[in-house]
């Protein structure tokens, strides 16, 4: 089954060290007028571990009345030093903004080159209203990029809070049938009369959603449709109550082979039990088409396949068409202990009783055994041996996670690596595996690779890679952009890109495209989605039985999403907006968020409106349709805006959530909203931290500003537009 997607990101630090110096030009307006080769020049000042000046030239003649020049001291590098510079000059009388220029791209100080780089300056440098008592005041900063050795390791980011509870749709509907006389909830509306005499109480809305069966038997032409009562003829009260509990909760109620203490595995009654409700119920499962309870009593019948019982199990499955995988299982079973199973006194009764019946089954294990290649003639010996030998195959689990990784300046980053070079993110964690990507430049574009950093030793991971460049305008991952592979990881290949496909181009990445955001970073995302080798696969030990039946996940949360979308059975409608009309059911409802149920039992029991509306006027029909998708299915809705990251939206389910203490929503909305921080919304998030109390929200918020000087300078800037 799938697991919670872990999303992480990282940065890379390519990060510049500013210094900054005011150079006063006094007598500038005479200066001006001078004529060429007259020049001002600062005092030295530090930036980046290196000594800089700033020297103004004047020019009576020509297009341009002045020029800027910074220098590097020394006159000539011994390494290449990489810097961005920016100017401001302000209206000393403050009727003017201030003009402001700053480099769009770095300039590189090569190695043992020249060492000036001339300044373009716009043309409201040169006006004569930022001139206060003909003095000019230039205030100048250089950021330098810092040595790329220094760069490394980037640090990782989780891109979650915490992790939310695990889901509790079975316990919630379980929590009905134990609480079936308290009067604060809806009572059971059916009662099952088993043998006669025990009388089992359910609900018919669970019983229809779970089982085809019972659906057409409530919700058909039946007359059981408007009856209280149904009498159950032909099945054990033990058994009908194991089924019931079963569609309530979608577990199993028999330990599992192996759970139980050495003291009980040693018990052959135990033993038997098990195997005997295992066979009621998959009778049971049969007959009300409860697919997957059918599937775990035939992994359990399968896994306990032994010469005295296979005769048995087979008889027990002739006839039924959904279980014949478990009817080749005990084939399979007797072509290779053939001889031990014809000795039993099981399997001489049947001789004797159903010639027809042994005779199909022979013909049927000859021709496995003819299939398999193994010679009519075998030993008896050789028969044993292969008696020992048990193949076993598990339900695939898929585990999935995100990484994202940002390269701020990467104009700036690119210019300073060479082709055949690489950045590579943090290291993250999918999958009790450790990974990184890498990002390599090669002649015309950037090529994205994730390394597995974990040595698999003897595994091969089966995994399916997305690599996806967002828009920064809407901070979406169109999927144009989308390189998708699929690969197999082992010891002889740890490292795996789309090949032949270039991420992105190296003329987009330097210049302002539809790929680098306002702030110069770029954004890659993995999506990675890896087959869990401890779940997966095949064994051979020397046990008896026919192996393991795969059985697929839980699906009662599928159920409640289908009962949900078709509205059938709906007892209640809620009103938002004025006009949105949402239906709902009062016992899911009920088993699943109290608070709620209570405030509508309560509108209902003192409101007018013979439409039986309940009236919900603070919140928008989006949110509550989306907390109301969380109640029937313990996830988030796979669409719309919560989905796409919008911050409000979620900042206000995670408020209901609050409201009516849903406690693995608030955790969710908590986690969506961290995988959507950035610069520019964290200070709101932080303000909505505050306001719903949540701690861990808002000490996540704190410490992703603190995290870097960019990203506090960004925030900050963000905090002045507010202001503004």
């Amino acid at each position: 089954m799938d697991e919670t997607p872990q999303n992480t990101a990282s940065t890379h630090r390519s990060t510049f060290v500013r210094g900054t110096h005011q150079l006063d030009i006094v007598g500038y307006s005479v200066r001006k007028e001078l004529g060429v080769s007259n020049s001002v020049r600062s005092c030295a000042f530090e930036a980046g571990g290196h000594t800089w000046d700033l020297v103004c030239h004047f020019q009576r003649h020509g297009l341009e009345a002045i020029s800027l020049e910074l220098l590097l001291s020394p006159s000539i590098t011994t390494r290449d030093v990489v810097a961005m510079a920016g100017l401001r000059i302000s209206d000393p009388t403050g009727r003017s903004p201030a003009a402001i220029w700053r480099s769009h791209e770095a300039h590189t100080f090569y190695a043992h080159s020249s060492t000036t780089w001339k300044l373009s300056l716009p043309d409201a440098f040169r006006e004569e209203r930022y001139v206060h008592g003909d003095r000019l005041s230039i205030h100048c900063t250089v950021d330098v990029l810092e040595d790329s050795t220094t760069l490394m390791p980037p640090e990782t980011r989780n891109r979650f809070i915490s992790a939310p509870p695990p889901p509790s749709i079975s316990h919630d509907l379980h929590r009905l049938l134990l609480v079936a006389d308290d009067a604060r909830w809806p009572p059971p509306d059916v009662t099952f009369v088993v043998e006669e005499t025990a009388e089992i109480r359910a609900h018919k809305l669970v019983l229809s959603m779970r089982s085809p069966v019972f659906r057409a038997l409530f919700h058909g032409s039946m007359k059981e449709r408007f009856t209280r009562s149904v009498r159950i003829d032909d099945m054990a009260a033990s058994t009908f109550r194991a089924m019931l509990r079963f569609i309530y909760t979608d577990e199993l109620p028999i330990k599992p082979k192996g759970v139980a203490s050495q003291e009980e595995c040693r018990s052959k009654h135990l033993a038997r039990r098990r195997v005997a409700m295992a066979r009621d119920l998959l009778v049971a499962a049969d007959r009300y088409g409860l697919e997957r309870l059918r599937l775990m009593c035939e992994n359990i019948l399968s896994e306990s396949l032994d010469a005295t019982t296979v005769m048995a199990t087979l008889t027990l499955v002739d006839g039924r068409y959904s279980c014949r995988q478990l009817e080749d299982s005990c084939i399979a079973f007797m072509a290779s202990t053939f001889d031990d199973v014809v000795a039993t006194p099981e399997y001489q009764e049947l001789k004797g009783n159903s010639v027809s019946f042994i005779a199909d089954i022979m013909e049927r294990v000859a021709l496995h055994k003819l299939a398999a290649g193994n010679c009519p003639s075998c030993s008896s010996s050789s028969s044993t041996s292969k008696a020992n030998m048990k193949s076993a195959s598990t339900y695939t689990s898929l585990v999935r996670g995100t990484h994202e990784f940002t390269v701020p300046n990467i104009s700036t980053v690119l210019s300073t690596l060479d082709v055949g070079h690489d950045l590579h993110s943090g290291s993250f964690q999918v999958g009790a595996y450790d990974w990184r990507i890498h990002l390599l430049k090669e002649r015309e574009h950037l090529s994205a690779w994730l390394y597995l950093l974990t040595h698999p030793g003897t595994d091969k991971i089966d995994a399916t890679l997305a690599f996806h460049v967002p828009d920064p305008d809407d901070k979406s991952w169109p999927p144009a952009t989308m390189k998708k592979i699929n690969v197999v990881y082992s010891k002889d290949n740890m490292a795996w890109g789309p090949q032949g496909l270039s991420l992105i181009t190296l003329a987009s990445a330097k210049a302002k495209s539809q790929h680098v955001g306002q702030d110069g970073s770029l954004t890659i995302r993995c999506d990675i989605q890896i087959t869990n080798p401890e779940s997966c696969g095949s064994s051979s030990t020397a046990v008896g039985g026919g192996g393991t039946i795969p059985v697929p996940p839980s699906n009662i949360a599928w159920h409640l999403e289908q009962l949900l979308a078709s509205e059938q059975g709906s007892d209640i409608k809620f009103l938002l907006e004025g006009t949105a009309v949402v239906h709902a059911h009062m016992l899911v409802l009920a088993a699943r968020s109290p608070d709620l149920y209570d405030q509508a039992a309560a509108s209902l029991a003192g409101g007018t409106d013979v439409d039986e509306h309940v009236r919900i006027d603070d919140m928008t029909e989006g949110v509550f349709k989306a907390v109301l998708h969380f109640i029937y299915t313990d996830q988030l809705p796979c669409s719309g805006a919560l989905r796409d990251g919008d911050m409000a939206m979620a900042g206000e389910v995670l408020e209901v959530a609050g409201r009516y203490r849903l406690e693995r929503l608030v955790v969710m909305c908590q986690n969506r909203l961290a995988e959507s921080i950035s610069a520019e919304n964290a200070l709101g998030m932080l303000k909505l931290a505050e306001r719903l109390r949540c701690k861990e929200l808002e000490d996540y918020c704190l410490d992703y500003i603190a995290s870097s000087q960019h990203i506090a300078t960004q925030v900050m800037k963000s905090f002045g537009s507010i202001v503004n």
